[in-house]
């Protein structure tokens, strides 16, 4: 039992009842923003490649991790399936 479900499966279920994702801004400017990312993690990447090593190498990888993430993030909205899981727990638990 796992949290209130029979299985993993079960919680899976209800999570993708309340939420999936989307396309979160469809309008040019959503796109903008995420060529703009995209570009940035380009830009992370090639400084990557011509930074000779422990040279603030582990700054321009976190940045581009960083980058990557947002421009996904800014047109699948993920931040508004984090409240799922917490709430078919809360549901099955009776809260």
């Amino acid at each position: 039992m796992f949290a209130g479900f029979p299985d993993l499966a079960a919680l899976r279920a209800c999570i993708a009842q309340g939420w999936t994702p989307s396309i979160g801004d469809p309008e040019i400017t959503g796109w903008l923003t995420v060529i703009s990312y995209l570009v940035c993690l380009v830009l992370a990447i090639m400084v990557l490649r011509r930074r000779p090593a422990r040279a603030a190498r582990g700054l321009w990888l976190l940045i581009a991790v960083l980058m990557a993430f947002l421009a996904v993030n800014k047109q699948l909205a993920l931040e508004t399936g984090l409240p799922a899981p917490g709430r078919c727990v809360a549901r099955a638990q009776g809260w």
